[in-house]
Formats: C-alpha cells, sequence, structure tokens
C-alpha cells in the first residue's frame, strides 16, 4: 500500500512537471488584462468606465479602455469620440512616460495629417496650442536658445523661440483655411469634447467657425508671442482699425515683412469674422467680435486720437443695435470708458471729469431699464456696485502736539457723515495686538478700549461719486497714545459697518539717532516744538525676543539711561542675548517710544598683526614657455592701518595653473626694502587661461595663451550733429595698424540693435532702463576706404508699439567686425541715441545759494549723444509758495 501511494505521488509530480513546461501556469499567472467590448457597448459607457478606473488611480486600464474607444471611433467616422479619444490618450500617457508631452505631440502632428474634416481643423487647434503650452512649460530653455538655420529639425526640444511661435501660428491658420467648410458647420457636432458655456454664447459662436477662430485669436491676441520682435513691426495704430465694422470691414491690412507679427494675424482674423457676421439676421455675433476688436485696438493703438474715435464708434454701435438685447454690453464699454476718465480728476485744478462717474452710473440704468436680464445688464449692475461703494482712510501725523488742536486727513467716496472715537492705549499694548490680532478681533481690541472722546464729522458730498480730502479737527489731547476710530455707523460695529482706525502718538519729545563703526548708537532727545535738547531726561531699553516653546513675543525691560546736559545717550553692546533693542524716552508725564528697532553688535578686536603683500609681473600675458618675471613688497601692520615695510622677512612664493596645481615655488627673503624678486617659466602642454602667483599673503594673476600679437586696431569716431526719429544716421570708424598705417579694402560686417530708454521721472511707472526687449533692426557688409574709414548707415526706427507722449529715446548700438587681408578680425561698438527731440537741457545750481553771493545757474544743452550743440532758448525762475510753519 506504502509503495502504491509513493508510485502515485511520483506520477502527479511527472504531470506538474509537464505541464510547467509546456507554460500552463505560465500563461494562466501572465495572461494580460485585455478590454472586452461588445457590440452593445455605447460610449457613453465606455466613458464611465474610464472615469471608474481613473478615479481608482488605474491609468494603465482606462487608456486601454480609451485605445478601444479611439478606435471604435475612427472606424465609425465619429468626430467628436475621435477628437475626445486623442485627448484622453495624451492625459493618461502622461502619467506613465516619459517626456510624455512632447510624444503626444508627435503623435497628435501624425494624427492631423492624416485626418479629414471636421477632425483635422480641430486637432490641428488643438496642436497649435499644445506647441504653445510646451513652450510655456519650457520658457526659460527658449529664452537661452540660439536661432537655428539651414537643418531639418523635426525634434521639438532643440526648436528655438521663433521656430515654435511659427509652428504654432501655422497650425492656428491651417486650422481655418477650409472657411467654407467651417462656417457651414454647426459646433454642436462637438458637443461632446467642449465646454458648451452660456445658451448666449452658443448663439454668438454658433458654427466651427467661429469656435476655431476664436481659439486662435485667443493666442494671435496675446502679447506673449510678441517677444520675437522685427525691426520694422505691424502696429493697429490706423485709425480704421478703430472706426465701426462698415470701414474696417473693407480696410487694407498690409502685409507685414515679418511672419511672426501676431496682431497682423490676429486683426485679418478679425476682419474675416466681421465679414461673416455682418448680415446675419440676429447680429450677436457681429457684436461680440466688434467689442473683442475696439478693446483690443484701443488698448494697443499708440494714435492720440484713439480715444475720440473709440468711442465715437461705440456711440454709433449703440445706435445701430439699439434694439438688440446685446446693446447693453455696449453701453458698459461706454460706461467704463467714463468711468476710467474719470480717474483723471484733479480737484485743485478744476472741474474737468469730475462727473464723470455720475455719467457712468446713468448709462448703466439706462441699460438696465431697457433689458434687465441680459448679460450686459449684469455687467453694468457690477459697474454701478463699484462706483457707488463707500471708501473712507484716515491719515494723521505720526506725533503731534500735546493740549493743543491738530489735523487729520479723511479720504472718503459717497460718505456723508462719520463718527469718531479717540481711545488711550500704550506703545507696548500696541506692539503687542499688531503681532497678535488683525482685522474684526483687531478691531475689537480698539473698541476694548478706554473712550477718552468722542465726536462727529459732517462729510460734504455733492453726489459725483469722487474721491474727496477733507482734513478735520481733533481735539486737544494730552501726551500719551491714542487710536482714532472712524465708523459710518454709530454704533462703531464692524460687521455690515465700514471702519477705519489711525494711530496717534501725543509728545513733546523727539530723537535722532546714528549708528557708529563699532556698532554702538549715539542718541539725542530734543523738544519736538524748540528743538532745545532735553537734559536729564530718564531713558528705558526694552528687549523684545521670540520665546519659542509659548510661540509668541517676551518683552523685558534693559539698561536703565539719562541723557546728558546735551540730550546725549549712547548704547553700546552688553550681551548676546540683548543685541536687539528699542528705545522708551521719559520726560514726567511724557512718554515717547520712536518706533525703530535697533541692533547692536560686539565691536571686532583686531589688535594683531597683518601681513600683507603685493605682486607684480612685467606682463600680463604669456605664451606658454616664456619667463614670468615678478616682484613683491611685504608690508606689516595692525588694524588694517599704519602698514610697514617687513624687511629680512621669509616667504615662499608658489606658481599655480588654471586647475590651482602647483608648477614651481621659490623660498625668498625679503631686502632691507622689504621685496622680493625671482622668476618662473609658463608651463607648457597644459590647459591654457588665468593662472597665478602667490605667497599666502598676496596674490598676482596672469594669462597664458598661445596668442597672436594683434596688428591693428578698430574704432568708432565719435557721433557728430543730432538726429531724430527716422532719419538716416551715419557712423563711421578708423581700421589703423599700430605701426601707423592704415588698414584699407578689409571686410567690415556690422549689425545695428535698437533699446528703448525711458525718462528718468518715469521711474515710478516703469524702470529707467525698461525691460523692453532689444531688436536688430538692420546688418550689412562693407569695406575700408584708402584712407582705413569704413562707413554705416542706418535709419533711425522707433518702436512705433511705443506712446510718443512717454518721450522715450531709442539707444542704437553698432556693432563692427573688421577683417583685414590676412584674416585678421577685430572688433569695435558705438552708441547713437535718437529721440523725438533732439536735444537735451540740463540745469545745474547749489540746493542752498546765499543770497548775498549769488552764483550764476548754468545750463548746457547736448545732443542725445552727450555731444555739445549750441542752441538759443528762454528761461523763467518762479518763487515756490512756502508754508507758513
Amino acid at each position: 500500500m506504502a509503495k502504491m501511494r509513493k508510485l502515485i505521488t511520483v506520477v502527479f509530480i511527472c504531470i506538474a512537471t509537464g505541464i510547467i513546461s509546456m507554460g500552463f501556469f505560465s500563461h494562466y499567472f501572465t495572461k494580460p488584462i485585455e478590454i472586452m467590448i461588445s457590440k452593445g457597448d455605447n460610449y457613453d459607457k465606455l466613458w464611465k468606465r474610464v472615469d471608474s478606473c481613473e478615479n481608482k488611480g488605474l491609468t494603465e486600464s482606462a487608456l486601454k479602455i480609451v485605445e478601444s474607444i479611439y478606435a471604435k471611433a475612427k472606424t465609425e467616422n465619429n468626430a467628436a469620440q475621435f477628437v475626445k479619444a486623442v485627448l484622453h490618450r495624451m492625459k493618461f500617457e502622461s502619467v506613465k512616460e516619459e517626456f510624455s508631452l512632447e510624444k503626444s505631440i508627435v503623435k497628435l502632428r501624425d494624427e492631423a495629417e492624416e485626418a479629414k474634416f471636421p477632425v483635422k481643423p480641430v486637432l490641428q487647434s488643438i496642436l497649435a496650442d499644445a506647441y504653445w503650452q510646451y513652450f510655456q512649460n519650457n520658457r526659460w530653455r527658449f529664452y537661452e536658445r540660439s536661432t537655428t538655420v539651414n537643418f531639418k529639425n523635426d525634434d521639438i526640444t532643440t526648436w528655438d523661440l521663433k521656430t515654435i511661435t511659427d509652428a504654432t501660428i501655422k497650425n492656428y491658420k491651417a486650422s481655418l483655411e477650409n472657411a467654407d467648410s467651417l462656417k457651414r458647420t454647426k459646433i454642436d457636432i462637438y458637443d461632446e469634447v467642449i465646454v458648451k458655456g452660456t445658451k448666449e454664447c452658443r448663439q454668438w459662436r454658433p458654427t466651427l467657425y467661429d469656435f476655431l477662430a476664436h481659439r486662435a485669436l485667443t493666442f494671435f491676441l496675446n502679447s506673449e508671442p510678441d517677444i520675437t520682435r522685427p525691426a520694422n513691426r505691424f502696429t493697429v495704430n490706423d485709425e480704421v482699425y478703430l472706426k465701426a465694422y462698415p470701414e474696417f470691414v473693407n480696410a487694407k491690412i498690409t502685409n507685414p515683412s515679418d511672419s511672426l507679427e501676431t496682431k497682423y494675424y490676429g486683426l485679418q482674423l478679425m476682419q474675416n469674422l466681421t465679414s461673416f457676421h455682418q448680415n446675419d439676421v440676429k447680429p450677436d455675433g457681429l457684436i461680440d467680435v466688434e467689442l473683442i476688436r475696439l478693446d483690443y485696438v484701443y488698448n494697443e493703438s499708440q494714435n492720440p486720437k484713439k480715444d475720440t474715435l473709440y468711442f465715437s464708434t461705440l456711440k454709433a454701435l449703440q445706435s445701430k443695435f439699439a434694439n438688440n438685447a446685446r446693446v447693453t454690453e455696449i453701453d458698459f464699454k461706454i460706461a467704463s470708458w467714463y468711468l476710467q476718465k474719470s480717474a483723471l480728476y484733479k480737484p485743485l485744478s478744476g472741474d474737468d471729469f469730475k462727473w464723470y462717474k455720475k455719467t457712468a452710473k446713468d448709462i448703466c440704468n439706462e441699460a438696465i431699464k431697457k433689458f434687465p436680464d441680459s448679460y450686459g445688464a449684469a455687467l453694468c449692475k457690477n459697474l454701478i456696485s463699484g462706483i457707488e461703494a463707500k471708501v473712507m482712510n484716515i491719515n494723521i501725523e505720526e506725533v503731534n502736539e500735546p493740549n493743543k488742536p491738530f489735523r487729520a486727513l479723511v479720504t472718503s467716496t459717497n460718505l456723508n457723515k462719520l463718527y469718531f472715537k479717540v481711545v488711550k492705549t500704550s506703545h507696548i499694548e500696541l506692539r503687542k495686538l499688531h503681532r497678535k490680532e488683525y482685522g474684526e478681533k483687531l478691531y475689537a481690541k480698539f473698541l476694548s478700549m478706554p473712550v477718552v472722546k468722542t465726536f462727529e464729522q459732517e462729510i460734504p458730498n455733492d453726489s459725483d461719486y469722487q474721491s474727496h480730502n477733507l482734513e478735520i479737527k481733533l481735539p486737544e489731547l494730552p501726551c500719551g497714545y491714542y487710536m482714532l476710530l472712524g465708523s459710518v455707523n454709530p454704533d462703531f460695529k464692524y460687521s455690515n459697518n465700514l471702519v477705519s482706525y489711525a494711530q496717534c502718538i501725543v509728545s513733546d519729545i523727539a530723537s535722532i539717532e546714528r549708528r557708529k563703526d563699532d556698532g554702538t548708537y549715539d542718541f539725542y532727545a530734543l523738544n519736538r516744538q524748540t528743538g532745545e535738547p532735553l537734559k536729564n531726561i530718564q531713558v528705558q531699553l526694552w528687549h523684545e525676543k521670540y520665546n519659542y516653546t509659548i510661540r509668541d513675543y517676551e518683552y523685558k525691560k534693559g539698561e536703565s539711561l539719562k541723557t546728558d546736559d546735551k540730550g546725549y545717550f549712547n548704547v553700546g553692546y552688553k550681551n548676546e542675548n540683548d543685541r536687539s533693542f528699542f528705545v522708551e524716552l521719559n520726560n514726567g508725564n511724557d512718554v515717547y517710544f520712536n518706533n525703530n528697532s535697533y541692533y547692536t553688535y560686539k565691536p571686532y578686536n583686531n589688535e594683531y598683526t597683518h601681513i600683507r603683500s603685493h605682486y607684480f609681473t612685467d606682463r600680463a600675458i604669456y605664451r606658454p614657455g616664456q619667463t614670468v618675471y615678478f616682484k613683491g613688497i611685504v608690508l606689516e601692520g595692525k588694524n588694517n592701518d599704519n602698514y610697514k615695510i617687513k624687511a629680512n622677512y621669509p616667504v615662499t612664493v608658489a606658481f599655480y595653473d588654471v586647475n590651482y596645481q602647483k608648477i614651481s615655488e621659490q623660498n625668498l627673503t625679503t631686502n632691507e626694502y622689504g621685496s622680493v624678486s625671482g622668476q618662473f617659466i609658463a608651463p607648457q602642454g597644459v590647459l591654457n587661461g588665468q593662472m597665478h602667483i602667490t605667497d599666502g599673503h598676496g596674490t598676482a594673476y596672469i594669462s597664458v595663451e598661445d596668442y597672436k600679437r594683434p596688428k591693428f586696431e578698430v574704432n568708432f569716431n565719435p557721433v557728430v550733429g543730432s538726429y531724430k526719429i527716422n532719419d538716416e544716421v551715419t557712423v563711421t570708424g578708423l581700421a589703423k595698424a599700430y605701426a601707423g598705417s592704415v588698414i584699407d579694402g578689409a571686410k567690415v560686417s556690422y549689425r545695428v540693435v535698437r533699446r528703448v530708454n525711458y525718462p528718468y521721472w518715469w521711474w515710478w511707472y516703469r524702470p529707467y532702463y525698461t525691460s523692453s526687449q532689444e531688436t536688430e533692426i538692420t546688418n550689412g557688409e562693407t569695406i575700408t576706404n584708402d584712407t582705413g574709414t569704413y562707413i554705416i548707415k542706418f535709419k533711425a526706427l522707433p518702436d512705433e508699439s511705443v506712446s510718443k507722449k512717454s518721450q522715450a529715446t531709442y539707444q542704437y548700438e553698432i556693432f563692427a567686425d573688421v577683417t583685414d587681408i590676412n584674416g585678421e578680425t577685430h572688433s569695435s561698438q558705438a552708441y547713437v541715441t535718437v529721440g523725438y527731440q533732439a536735444l537735451q537741457l540740463t540745469v545745474n545750481s547749489d540746493d542752498i545759494i546765499d543770497q548775498n553771493e549769488i552764483k550764476p545757474i548754468g545750463i548746457r544743452t547736448n545732443n542725445l549723444n552727450g555731444v555739445a550743440e549750441a542752441t538759443k532758448g528762454s528761461f523763467v525762475v518762479y518763487r515756490l509758495k512756502q508754508p507758513e510753519k
């Protein structure tokens, strides 16, 4: 029986071994997951399975279902499902693959090439967007790349900025090539893959052409593609671009010289859209395009008449479409224009623009009455809400005189009356509160403080909705720290109310201080009204330190001091824990903190001897194998001062190569004059470059290069004469041999680069050196004549996108590379500054002039390149109004 069981066991082992050898179990355990799609499965069910897998994190399974949907949609020629499958495939592949975006772009490009209408234009539009998304994700890489030419480059990872911009433009344009078919195709066929938006929006843009055109406009009207700027740029300054659609649609838009001008393509596309919709029964689509165009051109144009043109065109459209609900959007644009111009109101100069906010509100109210349920009416309601908003702000001088009334400046909008409270506090209390609280909690703390005074103030309001300033009288207060609380409502509650607050210090104490080189501070305490020193008053130092246990700042009193007869006291370093401090000055009942914090440090002990050496070589550059002669002077001193020569001092002078490897060294001793000298041989067979000689106390740097001695030099001559914008500028240069002869017949390669600079008084608006990108406006070649002179001429083209009102100047940098008949090349560069004004005036005068010794005021006239120019003019001297106190 035992033998029988043993035999059965052996048989089972053999059978199992055979099954395994045939791969049965291997096939069972490694069988790939198959996605089964039955004929009855519709797209909704399949996409639900995709969503289910995605929610569970099964992106690989989701991708396989998407591939099945892709095949099914392609077989059934279902455009919407096909595009949706392509987009989801890109999404899921990005999860599992490296460089997924680059690979997805390649697949998308191949799909777009093979696809037919109506899938092809949609994929081309998606491909254009993918290109631009890739640029935005890798912007820093593109900014650092130079342009490559004359070779086929299909790898997007090596493209430069111009290439990817060009690819984006071409695909957006290609998506709109079959315009007639696109205009006949309703956008409804892609409901599965697009965000439908509002019902009104679908009525404004009903066709596939509208959908793709507005996608392209989003790119063309964006300013970032403008980074690749040509010299003679396409601009939207022409008046016809701001005229109503009957004139605009027939305008000739000049084709620019540069193929990357997105402004041109955007304007051309808006012209095509206007032509497509101008005869629609319902003008909603036409109004949509018109408002986009007018806003864009108004913001980009530098035409001095643009405000008049923009406003006139809006008024014409308002009259033309008065019976259409979308006229309320035109009303909103007109009201917004009035609101924008209302900011130009200057109360001290006159009433110009004073009532523009009221006019804007009236226009909005009329629009709401006409079509209360329209989209434009909703925009108008928001605009009215902003116009009617109440605003209040309080400003008080930091310190005011005790027991005398003083003033506060109240800036208000749409207010008739304000209520005020003055509450008592202290500097330490305020310091702690501002560390911990803000908003409603901070205001609640202020309300809980003791009330010293209450009063109310009428605010003049003539219903112009403008911001007005009013100086109000505050009651006299004794010395101390106060908060002035302002409220629109008398209950001073925070909710459903407008509140403001300002700190008020009342004191006769003032202080000035200076930091000394040793890290200490000198202070002077003065009477704020008379300037007299405050003698023998109490000074208390406070220290602020963060406690990590309680997670809060702790305040402790430090050293107590007193001022001397001159109101002077000094604060120095005490210990590491008390380096940061602030100061309390106490003169009886008058206590003052000057709101500054100070930091002291331990004086540096420099009472030890320094050895310093200075090394010199006979040349700055050597060829490998040449002798390097050096000389050094060794000095000794204390406190980095009073250095004297160090005689009979041993030093070890070492010579190091580019890689800081020691080449050689010499042990020397200074002579009676503290100097040493010696020589090294420049190494051969090693990397050339900057090498150095050092003794540890000083270093001399030299260059070792296989250089060729230059035979000539190139220079530009000073620019003579004054130039204006669009003038032809002439600059000259000279190529001259060091032997004294001129270099004639040499080839000169040049290029001219333009930059924009703004006057210094615009610093608050933009930097003095603007970030405007430099633009190459011309390049070419010439030769030197028999006197070695070369002449370069170019037209001073401006940047038409820069307003003339800014008084910008243009700096043209000319680069010249001169190559003689032996192939030796030298370079030089020059600058020419050109503007709409050809001269600069500089007035030189002392800030303070003794009336008994009147000195002449100097007026200098230069051209924009700094060269003096004789001229005539007039001047006026004004006497400024002086404050009484």
